[in-house]
Parts: structure tokens; C-alpha cells; sequence
């Protein structure tokens, strides 16, 4: 996470200097938002510009404070932070409560993460009903009474989703923004969490919230979300009868063995257009009742559109989800053919025929890092009709356990170099050496992040988004110390060609700037997959919220509250 504060100011001079002085307490970079203030706020904005850290945005006339911190947002976002913390400059949040707030934003990071106000004596009546009347609609317009407080300016705010929530809907300007934004964002699934924080009305504060005008324009919010509801309700509704914002390895393999022995004895019985024929009934029952697959299909497949559109590329046709699956269907079977001798040598090849021969010959073994993305089995057994080149692979194997006795059944070769990725401790890591200097090869993915070390991850872009990439298999790069390669082997027409780009002899990840240096390594690792990505878009197989990898591992409500911890110090 790299986080700022976005400070909204209009007319604060007095209180300015305070919530700046008190932000500074937690080493936060401030972004603060002129909504064309006056004279003497302008003083103190300069006085602030002063001090390191802060930088002064100024619009050109008051626009009101949602349009302040919608242009705080982007500005955030385009300086490259991943979160904004937005703090109103008026005195009322309590920053003792930061750490909190940001405490929590780190468990859960695709999450916005909410004040959730615990009001003392100063709070005026009129506000405190205002808000209940606000929060009855909220309730009606999200089928939800756990959300949070929309009232409520102090939040953490996840900016990938945010902005891309700005980019394509126009939200209000004015005191309705902090409402709409939370509503629009939890329509489209984005988490809440709710943290309580005080807050107070001070007796010098300076309240911008227009009684009448800005009461009306909730007005007309409400009216319109309330509307915007009606045809989500379907949606919203389904939210509570399914399980979501799951971890991936918590999903469980669909089908059964017997089904896939079935495909199998198909394939060899009566050769792939049998097996092609069973196939589509069982996508098409994958895909109708499948809706998380599905839905993690079409974003991605949206996402590579958008990109090849940005890179001025035609966009391809049929990239439909139910294509998605069935071409997953066809990798399943190419797995098991592969291992038992049924698909030709032949029609595996290399990109670079020269350069894969200089490192076989070279009797080094290597570290190739892969993902999900076509076939990696092509190389693992194309291995086992080349004397010398063995390839051990790091997988995940509890995860399904009937492909596994299908592949078994297929070859037995096919499990007998598989190490499963949750048992490597110091222990494997020398077993690992012992086989690199034996010239023995190792193969891991590294595009879903480990279901017990979800905090041991970076996120960096993938296909135009922030994507969480787990460190564990950079971070054993380096304790290899071996050449370390990037794999892909991509099916075209039915030959499975085989990427390996040169990666780094070795990669070394020194103390001074370790941090820096990994997350380097995992950004230049998710730009050759988005590249291959958009070389052949329907072989990655992640059917999941990629962009979320880091969420719940077990089933939660949508949103989540924190308790308070230790004594109330109302």
C-alpha cells in the first residue's frame, strides 16, 4: 500500500493548521484540495504548502466539497498512491483513530474502509436525525443495514476502484458525494468495512453543509438511487444467497473423476471430436451454474479489450466467457495427452529453438517462473522425451486431487516431480539447491497469491488495474540463486509453443533496497503476462476475482465491522 491523505478545505483557516499539524503526527504525504477558499485560508495554505510533505491543489472556483475530493482522488491516483485517507479539514474526525482505519485497509486492502462515527454531546439534533433519515434510504437502496455511516468523510478509499467508479459515472459535487460514492461502489460488489472513530462538532468548527440547498440535492439522490436500486435488486438480493469474495484455493474443484475418466476414454476411444462433443454440455453446465467463474471470465475478458483498444489493436472477436471455459475444457484434456504419450512431440516447439538449446546443453538448472496462463505441462512433459531435462514443479496439489488421480492414472510420471507449494520450508529450499546443482530445473506460477500468506503480496498493474502478485516466488528466486526464466507455453492451432524469456542470473535482492528491488522483479514479471495475456487471451485460467486475490478466504457479510477496542474515551 502506498497511501496519501486528501484534505478538502474551504473557508478552514483556523482548524486548517491542526488537522495538518496532527496528520503530520503519522508520516502521511497530504494532498490538500482548495475549493476556492478565501483570504485568510489561503494564508494558511500557503503557510502549510511550506512544510514537507504537503502539496496545495487549488481549483479554480468552489465547486463543493465532492468535487473537491473527487479531484484530490485523481490526483492521488495519478501520483502513483494505491489508497487516499480522506480527513474533512474542519476538526470533526478524530486522527488518533488513523492507524486504525489504515490498520484495517492493509487486512483488506480492495476494501473501503468507513468511519463509522460514535457521536458525543456536541453533536447538534438536527445533524444526528438528518443522518438517520439519510442512513433509512441507504438501508432501501443497497438491501443492506449493515453499511456503514454515508455521512461520514473519514474513509480510506481503495483508488483503482474508486477511480474507475469516476471514470465512468458522474457523481454529485456537493455534500450528496460522500453518499453516492459509497452506494455506486458497493452496487458494484466493492467491500465495506466499518471502523468506529469519534467524531465531534467543535465549538469553533465551520460547517459548510447548506441546510436547504443541501438537503435538496440528497433529496434527489435518494430519489435516483432509489430508482437505480430497483433494476439491481436481483443483484443485490443474490448477495445474500451466495458465497463471495472468496480466496481462490478455497473454491473447490468442480466435477468429478469419474466425469473426467469419462472425457478421457472418449478421447482415446473415438479420437477429440468426441471428447469435444461431451465437452460442451459440461461447459454449458459449468457456465450456467458456475456465476462466480463467469462473472471473473467477463471482467477479465473486458479488461484485455480494453487494452488492446489502448494499444490501438483490433479487438478480438468471440472473446465470450462460455469460449473462455470451453477452451479451458480443451487444456484439461491436452494435460492428460500430453502425459500419456497420446499428443505428438512434435507439436511442441520453441520460440527461440536456438536460445532453449544453449540452455539445455548448458547442464544448469533453473528457475522457471510461470502462471495459468496456456499450458505448462507442455514443457514438463515434453521434458521427459528429452534426456537431461527434468522438470520439477511447485504446485498446489491439494486443490484438486480427482484431475490429480486422472493425470496419475494417464502417467505416473506425471506426480512424481510435483512438490506441494504449502510444505516448502528451509528444509525444501536445500532439497531445491541439491536439485539445481544436479541439474535438475524447478517450475512455479506466480499469478494467485497463497491462501496462508495473503499479506505477502505487491500489487503492481495488470491489464490497466492495481493486481495483487504474490512475493514467495521472487523471494525463492533469490534464494536459489540460480538463472531464473519466465515460462509460457501458449497454444496456437493446436501446437503448443513454448516462451522462455531470460529473467535474471541470479536475482538478487540486496538488504539496502530490498523492497524496492522485489517489487520491481513482480512488475516486470505481470508485464510479460499481460503481454502473453493479449498474445492469446482465452488460455488464462484464473476464474476468480484476480483483482481481489487478497480477499476473505471464508464466507462474510458484505460488510464488516470492527469492534472497538479498549476503553470509550467519551
Amino acid at each position: 500500500m502506498k497511501v496519501c491523505a486528501v484534505v478538502p478545505v474551504y473557508n478552514h483557516g483556523r482548524p486548517l493548521q491542526r488537522t495538518v499539524d496532527r496528520l503530520a503526527e503519522h508520516a502521511l504525504p497530504i494532498l490538500i484540495v482548495d475549493d476556492g477558499s478565501d483570504e485568510e485560508t489561503k494564508r494558511a495554505l500557503s503557510a502549510a504548502a511550506e512544510r514537507p510533505g504537503v502539496e496545495v491543489l487549488t481549483l479554480p472556483r468552489n465547486g463543493g466539497k465532492g468535487c473537491a475530493v473527487k479531484a484530490g482522488l485523481r490526483a492521488a491516483w495519478e501520483r502513483g498512491y494505491s489508497h487516499a485517507i480522506q480527513v474533512d479539514a474542519d476538526g470533526q474526525h478524530d486522527i488518533d483513530d488513523l492507524p486504525k482505519l489504515l490498520a484495517a485497509a492493509r487486512e483488506e486492502p480492495a476494501a473501503v474502509v468507513c468511519g463509522d462515527p460514535q457521536f458525543d454531546a456536541s453533536v447538534p439534533a438536527s445533524r444526528l436525525y438528518g443522518r438517520k433519515i439519510t442512513q433509512f434510504w441507504v438501508y432501501l437502496e443497497t438491501w443492506s443495514r449493515s453499511m456503514p455511516d454515508t455521512m461520514c468523510g473519514f474513509r480510506v478509499y481503495p483508488l483503482a476502484s474508486c477511480n474507475a467508479l469516476l471514470d465512468s459515472v458522474r457523481l454529485g459535487d456537493r455534500m450528496d458525494f460522500d453518499i453516492e460514492i459509497l452506494v455506486r461502489l458497493y452496487w458494484r460488489g466493492v467491500p465495506l468495512v466499518k471502523v468506529p472513530t469519534v467524531v465531534i462538532y467543535p465549538e469553533d468548527g465551520t460547517s459548510n453543509f447548506r441546510l436547504l440547498g443541501d438537503n435538496w440535492l440528497i433529496s434527489k439522490l435518494h430519489t435516483k438511487l432509489f430508482f437505480g436500486m430497483l433494476v439491481r435488486t436481483p443483484q443485490l438480493l443474490g448477495r445474500r444467497f451466495r458465497k463471495t469474495g472468496l480466496h481462490w484455493a478455497t473454491l473447490g474443484e468442480r466435477g468429478g473423476a469419474l466425469g473426467m475418466r469419462i472425457l478421457f476414454a472418449a478421447y482415446r476411444g473415438l479420437g477429440r471430436w468426441a471428447f469435444a462433443l461431451l465437452l460442451y454440455p459440461v461447459m454449458a453446465y459449468f457456465y450456467l451454474t458456475a456465476t462466480g467463474a463467469r462473472r471473473a471470465s467477463r471482467e477479465y475478458l473486458e479488461r484485455v479489450r480494453d487494452r488492446l483498444e489502448e494499444r490501438g489493436e483490433l479487438k478480438p472477436r468471440r472473446l465470450s466467457s462460455f469460449k473462455h471455459l470451453m477452451e479451458f475444457g480443451n487444456a484439461v484434456l491436452d494435460k492428460g495427452a500430453l502425459w500419456a504419450g497420446a499428443f505428438p512431440a512434435d507439436r511442441v516447439v520453441f520460440d527461440d529453438p536456438d536460445m532453449f538449446e544453449r540452455f539445455r546443453s548448458g547442464g544448469r538448472g533453473s528457475l522457471f517462473i510461470g502462471s495459468h496462463l496456456g499450458n505448462l505441462e507442455a514443457l514438463r512433459a515434453y521434458g521427459q522425451t528429452v534426456q537431461g531435462l527434468i522438470v520439477n514443479a511447485l504446485v498446489f496439489t491439494a486443490h484438486s486431487p480427482k484431475f490429480n488421480r486422472v493425470l496419475a492414472a494417464a502417467n505416473p510420471q506425471a506426480l512424481e516431480r510435483m512438490i506441494q507449494v504449502d510444505s516448502i520450508g528451509p528444509a525444501t529450499v536445500i532439497e531445491l539447491q541439491d536439485r539445481i546443482r544436479n541439474g535438475e530445473h524447478i517450475a512455479i506460477v506466480a499469478d494467485r497469491v497463497s491462501v496462508r500468506h495473503k499479506e505477502r503480496s505487491v500489487y503492481v498493474p495488470f491489464l490497466g488495474r492495481p493486481a495483487p502478485f504474490p512475493e514467495g516466488p521472487f523471494v525463492l528466486a533469490s534464494l536459489l540463486g540460480c538463472p531464473v526464466y519466465l515460462l509460457f507455453c501458449l497454444n496456437f492451432d493446436g501446437v503448443y509453443k513454448v516462451f522462455l524469456e531470460p529473467f535474471a542470473d541470479p536475482l538478487v535482492l540486496p538488504s539496502a533496497n530490498r523492497r524496492a528491488t522485489l517489487e520491481r522483479a513482480i512488475a516486470r514479471y505481470a508485464e510479460s503476462l499481460e503481454a502473453h495475456c493479449l498474445m492469446a487471451p482465452m488460455q488464462w485460467f484464473n476464474f476468480f476475482d484476480f483483482w481481489d486475490q487478497v480477499g476473505r478466504s471464508k464466507p462474510q457479510p458484505d460488510v464488516v465491522s470492527i469492534p472497538r477496542r479498549g476503553p470509550d474515551r467519551n
